[in-house]
């Protein structure tokens, strides 16, 4: 980043980007959508969705990645829940 200059573009379709979340390893970029209640989850290299996590009843207003990684985390202020993701598998623990 030394130039300042755009590295990549990841687009997201039908939504807001409300928050978004770099792993530890800078490898996965995390994006929480308000507009339609989904986590995505993007491969840093090549700009790949690898998953898209849906949040039932709530917007996504935060995410954030656990320090080791494997632990997704998204915050919806709709129903005021906290949910606790497994990175790998994209289940809601």
């Amino acid at each position: 980043m030394e130039s300042g200059e755009c590295k990549s573009t990841l687009q997201v379709q039908s939504a807001l980007v409300d928050s978004v979340a770099i792993s530890p390893d800078g490898k996965t970029i995390v994006s929480g959508s308000g507009g339609d209640n989904t986590v995505r989850v993007w491969d840093m290299e090549s700009g790949e969705c690898k998953s898209t996590l849906q949040v039932q009843s709530a917007l996504v207003d935060s995410v954030a990645i656990s320090p080791d990684g494997k632990t997704i985390v998204s915050g919806s202020g709709g129903d005021n829940t906290v949910r606790v993701w497994d990175m790998e598998s994209g289940e809601c623990k």
